[in-house]
């Protein structure tokens, strides 16, 4: 074989391997002899055949896109034929290229790019628009006696598609429900499938949920929005599609502010937030009087509902209700506006540094001068509160303070307390309970001793450790005065 030109080598090759053919694969061949013969070149002599560089792969290509086979060796004579093949069902083959030529002259998909220097030095299968049918096997053969072989398999992956549920991508519920979104996934191979949530974490608070479907139980509102489930399965373009989940639910008001500390000729803006499904009625009242946007400054914005009094007068200190209502129910929350001095807001350490005292700090906001505090207090075993008057000490503009050394405490024991301010309105609501405790309680019976004070010491335990440490000395000095007199 190493005496044949490369052109006559290739028409025996091409004739066994029409010969060989099943039945079904006829190939038509129309090969021009003068293509193939130049009597003034010698032939030339193949005297050591090449070695594949490349090895067997599986590749995986989109449907759609090019398919590249290489089939590399480490040296290619001018005179050296390589051959593609495909395996076809039952361990067929079919002949695809002789060299660089196509033997399906009707294929126009199909070309080989020879090449005989660089790194790619060897032939290349080129399929362009790759489709489902091109998946299989191939095989690149040598044109020596052993037709030495590689083979190389293919798949092709398809675009992933959704089918959703439910299909119109809407899915209305009511709070307490059980609720299910389902993307199946198809292509190939079969999409891994994600759920995120518009522009927010999913209810459980993660940022994304890989499964095929997501089930909610109990629902409210903090299910509702849009669920995107995004398809991927390595294809060049992943796929996505979305489901709006609507909860329809009574009512939710919340207010930015319980009490609206204010003074007369100030603006005020009271301000309530809404969540509601479907959408609710929202009304403003005085009392028991409805404010319309005739008598009143009232605006909103999405669930933001604002109630804007612009010069407060005295006759506008009061109660003030915001009012939802839908299908399902009605909700409302009272905001106060008052001259009265804002609650107490306390600057004690909860734990005392004394056992049987305490010194108690707070200060106020008012705008009219506060003219003095009642301190209440009590231990968690009592039931009735002690009360005492304390003046007031203006601390800077619109703040004044308030404190007291309370005596005559429980030592390692638990206390609580609150302040009302008196000013021009009179006085204030209670504040909030401020717990405290004298030294040595910290909840579980221990002492508790800050870190950078000495303990106190109570007489009668140093008197007990002193006159124990004594009987113990003494107890020594007889032992060791009897062990005298016996040696």
């Amino acid at each position: 074989m190493g005496f044949l030109t490369k052109h006559v080598f290739c028409l025996m090759v091409v004739a066994i391997a029409i010969a060989q053919a099943d039945e079904d694969y006829q190939y038509d061949y129309a090969y021009d002899d003068g293509d193939y013969t130049n009597d003034d070149q010698k032939d030339e002599v193949i005297e050591e055949h090449p070695t594949f560089v490349t090895l067997g792969s599986t590749f995986t290509f989109d449907r759609g896109n090019t398919i590249r086979l290489p089939c590399y060796v480490d040296k290619l004579p001018k005179n050296y034929v390589l051959f593609w093949k495909k395996v076809t069902e039952n361990d067929g083959e079919t002949l695809i290229s002789v060299d660089t030529q196509i033997v399906d002259s009707s294929s126009t998909r199909e070309s080989v790019e020879i090449s005989y220097d660089g790194a790619d030095r060897g032939s290349t299968l080129v399929i362009n628009l790759a489709e489902d049918q091109d998946a299989g096997q191939y095989m690149c053969v040598m044109g020596n006696a052993a037709k030495t072989t590689i083979k190389h398999t293919v798949k092709i992956r398809a675009p992933p598609q959704i089918t959703k549920q439910p299909a119109n991508g809407l899915l209305l519920a009511q709070k307490g429900d059980t609720v299910t979104l389902s993307c199946k996934g198809q292509g190939k191979p079969e999409p891994k499938i994600t759920w995120t949530r518009r522009g927010k974490s999913m209810p459980s608070g993660e940022k994304t949920i890989e499964a095929s479907e997501l089930t909610f139980t109990n629902v409210g509102r903090r299910h509702s929005g849009t669920y995107i489930c995004t398809a991927d399965n390595g294809f060049s373009q992943e796929v996505q599609d979305k489901i709006e989940v609507e909860v329809e639910y009574q009512p939710d008001v919340e207010v930015e502010e319980v009490f609206i500390h204010a003074s007369t000729g100030n603006q005020v803006e009271l301000v309530c937030l809404v969540h509601a499904h479907p959408k609710p009625l929202v009304k403003w009242f005085r009392d028991s009087t409805e404010l319309t946007n005739q008598s009143s400054n009232i605006r909103h914005t999405h669930n933001r509902h604002i109630l804007i009094i612009s010069e407060l007068a005295d006759e506008d200190f009061g109660n003030y209700t915001c009012s939802a209502e839908n299908k399902w129910g009605q909700a409302s929350r009272v905001i106060e506006i008052s001259g009265l001095a804002a609650p107490a807001e306390f600057s004690s350490q909860p734990r005392g540094y004394e056992p049987e005292q305490y010194l108690i700090e707070w200060t106020v906001k008012s705008f009219s001068p506060v003219e003095e505090f009642l301190l209440r207090y009590r231990s968690h075993d009592d039931s009735e509160w002690q009360e005492v008057q304390i003046e007031s000490t203006e601390e800077s503009t619109q703040t004044y303070a308030g404190k007291r050394s309370l005596s005559g405490l429980s030592s390692a024991s638990q206390y609580e307390a609150v302040v009302l301010a008196k000013n021009g309105q009179g006085w204030s609501r209670p504040s909030a309970k401020f717990q405290f405790a004298t030294f040595g309680a910290d909840g579980h019976g221990e002492i508790n001793v800050p870190s950078d004070r000495e303990p106190l010491t109570d007489a009668s335990s140093a008197t007990s450790v002193s006159w124990s440490a004594f009987i113990t000395l003494l107890s020594a000095l007889i032992s060791i005065t009897g062990m005298t007199r016996s040696c």
